[in-house]
């Protein structure tokens, strides 16, 4: 028996971000699943309550981000002192201090800081800032950490793409979905008023890799068509881009038309895949794509970009688009699900079928192994 430590300062209070809901989902698995380990969780100063309510598991909070500078020249004097065997980090990140004596996980979603720093970032300036250190970060994390795990076969292709020579384990454990969970908590009246609309939904607005833009155009094609006027769109996200996205809906005439709801919990989340006319998540590039498992299995269609981890995670229960930014195939996309009931109905079957192969008990076992490996 170990005690293993697991870094989950990416869950925000009151903000729901996917890396937020990686964390609180696969924490919350290994607890229900581990009766042999001790658990210290990190957590951040602002966050309430202990995610896990069990003698098993303790938290400790820190006042800094996992991702902040401070994070890498301190951290690891920190976790020194609870002597872990071994310490979780859901980050992509090691801090430069950590000591050798602790057994080391990183969890990579992606390299977009690296491949993509131009649409990674709330900016291209600050994503093209953020690579300047992410490069050296990945590389160094990687190549000290005991094992290193991607959430999809496309992440680590990239890994040895990028890092060849790379002689640390690399192993794939594909996120999960868990719709009752999801649905928990109360929905706000600003998200139930939209029961008798028709709208499509939009998820990550704050993110020019998951191309709001081309959702906007495409949308604006539709409506402009006899019998979908009442058709609204929904942004979901952080305001990060909104003054941008705000001005190509003035730009389109569509003021009337597009309703940006900010962030969102997990049951308002649910409750508007749950009511969506469709999914739009045509990005550039996705790690893994969790709202589209996340629509499957609350019986939305969806449409998704025919590349990268997208093909792996929706192929065959999407509606695939060859060409992201191809306004045209997206608006296409968007008119078939809405007037083909045949096509709709067969989606959202094949998508909760796909959904069903994706569960975060799969991926909490995954990771009791390696811990389980770590400790031995």
């Amino acid at each position: 028996m170990g005690l293993i430590a697991i870094d989950a300062r990416n869950v925000r209070q009151g903000q729901t971000t996917g890396l937020g809901r990686v964390a609180l989902n696969l924490i919350r698995h290994i607890a229900a699943l581990d009766d042999q380990h001790e658990y210290l969780l990190i957590q951040r100063t602002d966050l309430e309550a202990p995610i896990v309510s069990s003698p098993r598991f303790r938290a400790i909070y820190l006042p800094y981000d996992i991702a902040s500078i401070r994070n890498y020249f301190r951290f690891g004097r920190v976790i020194a002192r609870y002597r872990p065997t071994v310490y979780h980090s859901l980050h992509s990140f090691l801090p430069l201090d950590m000591p050798k004596n602790i057994k080391t996980v990183v969890t990579v979603p992606d390299f977009n800081w690296i491949q993509r720093p131009a649409i990674a970032g709330k900016t291209a300036l600050r994503g093209w800032l953020s690579s300047l250190h992410g490069k050296p970060m990945h590389a160094y994390s990687i190549k000290i950490a005991d094992q290193v795990v991607c959430i999809s076969h496309q992440t680590k292709k990239d890994l040895f793409a990028l890092y060849p020579h790379t002689t640390t384990p690399v192993s794939v454990a594909h996120l999960g979905v868990d719709t009752e969970a999801l649905r928990i908590g109360p929905v706000r009246p600003e998200i139930t008023r939209y029961t008798e609309s028709r709208f499509i939904l939009s998820i990550g607005s704050g993110r020019a890799s998951k191309n709001p833009e081309g959702t906007i155009r495409a949308f604006a094609h539709l409506i402009g068509r006899p019998g979908y006027e009442d058709i609204r769109l929904l942004m979901v996200g952080r305001i990060d881009a909104l003054p941008k996205l705000h001005m190509l809906v003035q730009k389109l005439g569509l003021e009337d038309d597009v309703d940006f709801t900010g962030m969102v919990s997990d049951a308002e989340l649910a409750w508007l895949m749950t009511h969506a006319l469709l999914l739009s998540f045509p990005s550039f590039w996705e790690g893994f794509g969790l709202p589209v498992i996340e629509a499957f299995a609350l019986g939305c269609p969806v449409i998704a970009s025919d590349i990268s981890a997208l093909t792996e995670v929706a192929g065959g229960a999407a509606w695939m688009i060859k060409n992201p930014h191809n306004v045209d195939e997206l608006f296409q996309g968007m008119q078939t699900i809405i007037d083909d009931k045949n096509i709709r109905d067969r989606l959202i079957q094949d998508g909760l079928r796909k959904a069903a192969s994706f569960t975060w008990e799969a991926s909490a076992r995954s990771y009791l192994d390696l811990y389980h490996y770590l400790c031995e």
